[in-house]
């Protein structure tokens, strides 16, 4: 098992360390209540064209929207107005 533990280097800047063992004797205080990092609220689609061009545009939608982003944009490609639909970011 790992352990995140405080430690203070000879020059006086503290930082943190990842120990091999539980009870190891360098660690006299382990870390407590260190947290994961929150997922955003927002997350990043790609538009694509239905025109079969190729061309995409990239927007954000909630991440807990119960639809599906689709939007009639410009495509410079085919040079008109055309429905994009949601994809994946890969």
């Amino acid at each position: 098992m790992f352990q995140l533990c405080r430690y203070i280097t000879i020059n006086g800047m503290a930082g943190i360390k990842l120990f091999r063992t539980v009870s190891s004797p360098m660690c006299p205080e382990p870390l407590m209540g260190l947290a994961k990092k929150p997922k955003s609220r927002n997350i990043l689609v790609r538009l694509i064209s239905t025109a079969g061009t190729g061309f995409t545009y990239v927007k954000q939608r909630p991440r807990t929207a119960a639809y599906r982003l689709s939007m009639m944009k410009f495509d410079p490609r085919a040079n008109k107005h055309v429905l994009f639909t949601e994809h994946k970011i890969k």
